[in-house]
Parts: structure tokens; C-alpha cells; sequence
């Protein structure tokens, strides 16, 4: 998937996790210290985090959100 897809839903649960999948050597075992939450008008919402280096993305919003 090099295009980024149009879909809210699998631009954020599929395409941005594939994407960071790509730095995973980089990222190591990183945990990011809360979470990034982010909503698409009629789109959905999300939180996004770093758990041992690999992005985490869960439906909703979520209760660490730093930004």
C-alpha cells in the first residue's frame, strides 16, 4: 500500500501502522508518554501511541491524550 488510501478508517488502522512498521529498527522498543488523539469530521476518531516501538491505534479517544 503506497498510496495513502482515501478511507479515514484505513489511511489511520492500516496505513499509518504499515508505514511506521517501516522504522521499526529506528524506533526500538519505545513507549511514547501518552497518546495523540485524532478525529476526522463524519470520519471516525482514534488515539495513536507507541508501545515498544510500534504504533498502537485504537478506536475512540483515549484517556492518556497528550495532544
Amino acid at each position: 500500500m503506497s498510496t495513502p488510501p482515501s478511507d479515514p478508517e484505513v489511511f489511520v488502522t492500516q496505513y499509518l501502522p504499515a508505514r511506521f512498521r517501516q522504522y521499526a529498527s529506528v524506533l526500538g522498543t519505545v513507549d511514547s508518554p501518552g497518546s495523540l488523539g485524532l478525529q476526522v469530521l463524519d470520519g471516525g476518531q482514534w488515539t495513536l501511541s507507541l508501545r515498544a516501538g510500534e504504533l498502537v491505534v485504537e478506536a475512540g479517544s483515549g484517556e492518556d491524550l497528550v495532544l
